[in-house]
């Protein structure tokens, strides 16, 4: 879930999305999802490196038009 919390050191709202962390493939630090696909590596975003552009949908956003609702609601940890 998305949410915004207030840094008082920085005095302004943060956005937090601690739900990205459930992903269910969470590649090694040097993949680069955005490089095209390699014969034998892992599957990227761009299938081949024939394209000149991609597109694609953000499958794990940090906001969203309609979020869901907080799993703690009464907190005043949430805006």
């Amino acid at each position: 879930m998305s949410e915004l919390r207030w840094n008082p050191l920085l005095g302004e709202w943060v956005a937090t999305a601690t739900h990205r962390q459930e992903r269910t493939f969470l590649p090694p630090a040097d993949f680069c999802p955005l490089c095209p696909t390699k014969e034998g590596g892992f599957p990227t975003e761009v299938p081949e490196s024939a394209y000149d552009i991609v597109v694609f949908e953000n499958r794990f956003p940090s906001l969203r038009p309609k979020p869901p609702a907080p799993a703690v609601e009464g907190s005043d940890l949430y805006a």
